[in-house]
Order: C-alpha cells, then structure tokens, then sequence
C-alpha cells in the first residue's frame, strides 16, 4: 500500500514539473560547484595568510601608519561582514565572545590609562595599537570560528613559511634584495638575520608560530600534496631559525613542538615523519654551520658561493622530505604500516613522569643547581649584543633584568593603574642605571604592562592568555 502511494507521489510530481532536457553540461557544472571551496574557507584561509605576509614583511607592523591601515581594514571588514551577514556571528562559540570581551576590555582599561598619563599623546598611540589588536582578533573569530578554525591555522602556517623562506633567501642571496642598513644603527648586529621583520627575536617569533603549524600539517592534512608542501618548508624555517641567533625563538619554537606531540592523540604515529624531518633538518644546520663566512652574513665573495651551494642543499633537502612525507602518508593510508597503538593516558602519565624525575636526579648529579646559579648571574650583567652563532650558548641577558627591575619599579610607584600606557619609554630614560642606547619597550609583555596599567591591567592580559589557553585544553578534553 505504502509502494502505492510513493509510485503515485512520484507520477504526480512528474506531471506537474515542467519538462527541461538535462545536458551534459549540466552535470558538469553541478560537479565543479561541488568542488569549488566555499567563499567563507576561502576567507578563513586568505585573510590570515595575506596579514601574515603583509606585515612581515612590513617590518612585522612596527611602525604606526602600518598597524594603522590594518586596524582599520580590520574593524572595516567586521562592520561590514556583520551588516551584511557575511560574518554572522552565530559561527563563534561562547568561549571566543568570553576571549574577545578579556581583550576589549584590556583596550578599555588602557584607553581609560590616558587620563592619568604623563604623556597623553604617546598613550593615545598605545590604545590605537591595542584596538588594532583586538579587531583582527575579531576577525579571526568572524571568518573562522566553528568549522573553519583548521582553514585559519593553515593560512596563518602559510604566511609564517612564507616570511621564513624570504628570510633566508636574504641571507643565502643578498643581491635580490635591498640593502640591511640595521648594522648601521645598530652595532654587532650583522650576523643576525632580521630581514623582512626588522628584528630577529621578532622573526624569530613569527618561526615558532610557523613551525608547529607546520608540523602539524605535515602529520594531519587530509590531501598528501599538502602535507608533502609543508614537509619541503620545513628544513628552510629550522635553518631560518638558526640565522636569527635568537635564544629565545629557540626555546619558543622547542616549546611548540613539545606541545605538539603531547597533545597529538597518537603521538608513536609522530615518530617516522618528525624523525625524518629532524634528520634533514640537522644535515642542513651542520652544512650551514660550516660555511662560516655565510653563517657571519659576510657580503664578501666566498660567502656569496657559500650562499650559492647553500641554496642547492636547502631545496635538495626539502624535495626529499616532500617524498618521504608524501611516501610515509601514501603507505599508512593503505595500510603497509602498522598503524600505530594509542598510548593510554595514564600510561603515558606515568611514563612523563618518570622521565622527569630521572631527569632531575641526572641534573642534580651533574652539578646543575651551581650551573644554574652562575647563569642567573650572568643573566644578570647588562653585557651587550652579541653576533655570532656562539651566542647561542651563552645566558646573557643583555639588559633585559635591567629593563625588567625598571618596570617593577614604575609599577610599584603606582601598583593599582601604572604610570600611563606607553610611558615607560620616558621612566627608563629617566631612570636607567646603563646606557644601553634607545629603549621603548621593557621586552616583557606583563612587565611592561604592570608598569603601565598596574594590577588591573596584569590581570586582563593575563586573564585573556589563561582564558585561552584553557578554553584549548577543555576542547582537547572534549575531544578525547
């Protein structure tokens, strides 16, 4: 009876649809519609990738006009992708609302920070630059949010690769680009590579971003062309990295990876591509650390052939990592490799743990409390820059437990509210105790805030980056 009625349905809605033939053409076009990426992945992928790129090589915003047009294209785009519905707002979850309300009401509480500053002028730019902040962190949310979050971190892992490899082709072939006049202001700095940022610690930075992103999709993208593409970035952004001499994007970047793999839900399936990566990786920093005219930034003609052969091995080197990646991936998917057992998380627990207590016994052992103590001391010392690679083993501060003490006495002269947002330029040439040139900031994000917006402002900075990143853990959970 029910076969009845459907045959008797069907014959009804066919005689009351009009009769249009159905091309060949049709079906084709229906086809490449499905193929086509949706308008919002296509945003959620460019806009991060196009911010990424343009301030990098922008020297990483620095500059006012600069952070300025992006402030503006960036509260723009939300003001019209919210009218229009472009952005709907229902993609970001409560967490991201919570997130964005920590950061607006820090900018709130800075732009507030004027009226007791001792430099209106120059607090007025602070609050312009922390709006900017919190714009393209709306944007973000806007045109990722729900679904689309895995499409963003690809763009931002694209303009993080894409800075990485311009910086280092500065380094191998300076001729195709401008001439670094940053040894010119800044004395003992040749050796660094800071080019298209205009800091090393800052490109540096931008590397520790990039590099687990990028591992990440090495080991997670769906397509094996992408994950080959990502594989080849690899060795040029270590060996990047390394030309920037900085201590610091080193441990950041170390960080990052080790974040990876504790939060990757089969970490033992990690071992074959990253071992493979690391392995390539080395070849390139021990070639590079051998041509020491190259690895001192010398412009003279030995380095220039050093960069030549240089150039070969970094690109040798990522097409065959793009090939074992691309073989690896190629070979799991159709099951010639054992897929790797999940590791149970008490297990694993427990194993960390054990590592960690073995560690401190061989730390103690070896006289590390001692070594440890001399460092903070050397720390310490305002000794200067340094140029060379050997800089890497040191623990110099370079003034920075200078700058440091100077924000906590600024904060502590006025701990609630602080001395005025972007003032401490004017309390450390007031108060400096070494003259260590031109200083603006205390090269610490809540040093530098403490000093300047108090406890209020610690807690709203602070609150947004504990928020965050609690936000991630409990998804992680959710996850599991």
């Amino acid at each position: 009876m029910s076969l009845r009625k459907t045959t008797d349905a069907q014959a009804t809605i066919a005689l009351e649809t009009p009769e249009r033939p159905i091309s060949h053409a049709d079906g084709e076009s229906r086809g490449w519609s499905e193929r086509l990426p949706e308008a919002g992945s296509v945003a959620a992928f460019l806009i991060p990738f196009a911010l990424v790129v343009y301030l990098g090589m922008k020297r990483g915003g620095f500059e006012q006009p600069v952070y300025s047009e992006i402030g503006i294209a960036a509260w723009w785009l939300v003001a019209v992708g919210i009218l229009a519905a472009a952005l709907p707002g229902a993609r970001v979850g409560r967490s991201g609302w919570i997130a964005l309300g920590l950061l607006a009401a820090f900018a709130g509480w800075t732009a507030i920070g004027v009226s007791w500053s001792s430099s209106s002028g120059r607090s007025v730019v602070e609050v312009a630059r922390v709006l900017v902040y919190v714009g393209v962190f709306a944007v973000a949310l806007l045109t990722g949010g729900r679904g689309r979050m895995r499409i963003t971190l690809g763009g931002v892992a694209a303009g993080c690769a894409t800075i990485a490899v311009v910086a280092l082709l500065s380094r191998l072939q300076p001729s195709w680009f401008p001439e670094n006049e940053l040894p010119q202001v800044l004395v003992g700095v040749q050796s660094r590579l800071a080019y298209p940022v205009g800091y090393w610690n800052a490109l540096a930075g931008l590397i520790a971003i990039g590099m687990p992103l990028l591992l990440w999709a090495v080991t997670s993208a769906r397509s094996v062309a992408l994950r080959s593409l990502a594989a080849a970035a690899v060795p040029a952004l270590v060996l990047a990295g390394y030309f920037t001499y900085s201590r610091g994007g080193l441990v950041a970047t170390a960080l990052g990876i080790a974040a990876l793999i504790l939060l990757s839900e089969r970490r033992l399936s990690l071992v074959l591509p990253l071992g493979a990566l690391a392995a390539g990786s080395a070849f390139v920093l021990w070639q590079a650390s051998i041509r020491h005219q190259l690895s001192d930034g010398l412009t003279t003609g030995t380095a220039g052939a050093q960069g030549d052969s240089m150039l070969i091995i970094v690109c040798g080197v990522g097409l065959v990592a793009a090939a074992v990646i691309a073989a690896l991936t190629l070979l799991e998917r159709r099951e010639r490799i054992p897929r790797a057992p999940a590791v149970p998380r008490r297990l694993a627990a427990g194993l960390a743990a054990g590592v960690v207590v073995l560690a401190a016994i061989a730390f103690v052992v070896a006289g590390g409390p001692g070594e440890v103590s001399d460092g903070w001391e050397e720390f310490k010392e305002p000794s200067g820059l340094s140029d060379t690679s050997s800089r890497l083993e040191s623990v110099a501060g370079n003034g920075r437990w200078q700058y440091w003490s100077a924000a906590a006495d600024a904060g502590a002269d006025a701990p609630l509210q602080g001395i005025g947002p972007g003032t401490f330029v004017f309390y450390w040439q007031q108060f400096r105790d070494i003259d260590n040139g031109f200083v603006r900031d205390a090269h610490s994000l809540f040093a530098e805030v403490f000093a300047e917006l108090g406890v209020i402002g610690v807690a709203l900075i602070g609150g947004f980056v504990i928020f965050v990143l609690a936000a991630g853990a409990r998804r992680r959970r959710a996850r599991r």
